[in-house]
C-alpha cells in the first residue's frame, strides 16, 4: 500500500509529539515565563512652602526637596550653593516651617532640626552662628512655626517653646534679648501661630490668646491713648476660633463657622479700597473657608469646595495678573479650583491641584520657576516636580 504525501507528514508530526512528551516526563520543563517589570510608585504632595526666593515640598513618602536661593544654607544641605531645580533633602520628614532664610524641620520620629541664618538665635542651637547642615534641638514636637527671628514649637505636653528675638522665660523681652535655647512660654496649647512681632495660641477650650505687638491692632485689643503698644504676657482675645494664623502685623482666624475674621493692617482683606486702616477687632472677611495662606501683604484663601481666591499686594511682586498691571488686588480674585494646598512665600507663590500638580509665582532670580530666562512671572505656571 502506497502512502500518501499527506499521510507521511502526519505521521512526522506525530514523531515529534511523542518525543516532546518524552523529554517531559524525563524532566524538562516548558520556558519560564518572563519576569514582572517593578511597580513605579507614585506620590503626592503633602506639604509646600517657601520664604524670599527658597522653595519646599514634602512629598508622601516624606522625603523634603528643596530648590532655590540658599542664602544662609536655609536648604539645610550642608551648603549655600543655590539650586535652580528641585533636589532631595532628606528623608523621613513630617512637616517643615521657614521664613525668612530659617527653617525648621519636624522629622516623623518628632524631633525638630533647625538650620539657615541663626543672627536671632532663632535656629535655638545656643548660639548666633548660622548652620547649613540641621541641628537636632527639641523631642516630642508635634507642631512647628517659624518667623524671620524666632521659631515656636508644641510639644506633645502641650507645652509651647520658642527660641530667638524678643523670648525671655514667659514674655517677650522689653530690650529683645535673644533666647539662644529653646524656652517654654506657654501651656495647655494645642495650636499658634505668629507674625512678625506678635504670637498668637489657642487653648484645649478654644479660647484665643495673645501676647507681643498691637501696633497695628493685630492681636485684636482695641487701641487707644492710654493702651499699650505690645503685650508682655498672654492676654484673652475675644472670640472661640477653630485655626489661627498670623502673617506681618496681621492676624487671621477661622470660626467654627468656617468664617474668616481678620485684624491689624487692613491691605489683604479685600475691602475694596487703597485706604488701608488700622482693625483693631476681628472683621469677618471670607465665608466657608477651609484654610488660608498670607505672609502679612497678601492673603490666599482656598474655600471647602477647593476654589482658591486672592487679595492684597500684587505691585512689588505679582502674585497674579488678573488686572493686567502691577497694582493691589482690591477685593478677592477667584485663581483656580481643585485646590488642595496654598502658600504665600513673600517673593512666590505656589499652590497644589489635587496634591499633584504645582504652580507657581513670582521671583524667578534662581531659576526656581523652572522656567529659564526670564525675572519674574506675573502669572501661575506648572512646574515639574518628580513624584515617582
Amino acid at each position: 500500500m502506497k502512502l500518501s504525501r499527506y499521510n507521511i507528514l502526519a505521521g512526522l508530526l506525530l514523531t515529534v509529539l511523542i518525543v516532546q512528551m518524552g523529554c517531559s516526563k524525563k524532566g524538562h520543563s516548558p520556558a519560564p515565563p518572563p519576569e514582572p517589570k517593578p511597580e513605579v510608585k507614585s506620590y503626592t504632595i503633602r506639604q509646600i512652602a517657601g520664604a524670599y526666593g527658597n522653595l519646599f515640598i514634602v512629598r508622601s513618602d516624606n522625603t523634603l526637596w528643596g530648590w532655590g536661593a540658599n542664602g544662609r544654607g536655609i536648604l539645610a544641605d550642608g551648603t549655600t550653593t543655590s539650586k535652580p531645580k528641585p533636589e532631595k533633602i532628606m528623608s523621613g520628614v513630617d512637616t517643615i516651617s521657614c521664613n525668612g532664610h530659617n527653617v525648621a524641620i519636624l522629622k516623623t520620629d518628632h524631633t525638630l532640626w533647625t538650620a539657615g541664618n541663626n543672627e536671632k538665635g532663632q535656629l535655638g542651637i545656643g548660639n548666633t552662628t548660622d548652620a547649613a547642615t540641621p541641628v537636632k534641638i527639641a523631642d516630642h514636637v508635634l507642631k512647628v512655626h517659624c518667623n524671620i527671628n524666632y521659631t515656636l514649637f508644641l510639644k506633645d505636653d502641650k507645652t509651647l517653646w520658642a527660641a530667638g528675638m524678643g523670648f525671655s522665660d514667659l514674655f517677650f523681652s522689653p530690650n529683645y534679648k535673644p533666647a539662644l535655647s529653646p524656652v517654654k512660654i506657654a501651656d495647655d496649647v494645642v495650636s499658634f501661630s505668629g507674625g512678625n512681632s506678635h504670637v498668637l495660641i489657642l487653648k484645649s477650650d478654644n479660647t484665643l490668646w495673645g501676647m507681643g505687638s498691637n501696633w497695628s491692632g493685630q492681636l485684636a485689643f482695641r487701641l487707644s491713648p492710654n493702651s499699650p503698644s505690645s503685650y508682655q504676657t498672654f492676654t484673652q482675645i475675644p472670640g472661640i476660633f477653630k485655626e489661627i494664623f498670623g502673617g506681618g502685623a496681621t492676624t487671621f482666624a477661622i470660626k467654627p463657622d468656617n468664617s474668616l475674621w481678620g485684624a491689624g493692617s487692613s491691605n489683604a482683606f479685600g475691602l475694596e479700597t487703597t485706604t488701608w486702616s488700622t482693625v483693631d477687632s476681628f472683621m469677618r472677611i471670607q465665608t466657608d473657608v477651609k484654610t488660608i495662606s498670607s505672609q502679612g501683604g497678601q492673603l490666599m484663601v482656598i474655600k471647602n469646595d477647593g476654589t482658591l481666591w486672592g487679595a492684597g499686594n500684587n505691585m512689588n511682586l505679582p502674585l497674579w495678573d488678573t488686572l493686567g498691571t502691577n497694582v493691589y488686588v482690591l477685593k478677592y480674585v477667584k485663581l483656580d479650583s481643585n485646590v488642595t494646598r496654598v502658600f504665600d512665600a513673600a517673593t512666590n507663590c505656589l499652590y497644589v491641584k489635587n496634591d499633584t500638580a504645582v504652580y507657581i509665582s513670582g521671583d524667578n532670580t534662581y531659576g526656581q520657576l523652572g522656567v529659564p530666562g526670564i525675572a519674574q512671572k506675573n502669572t501661575f505656571t506648572r512646574m515639574e516636580f518628580p513624584l515617582k
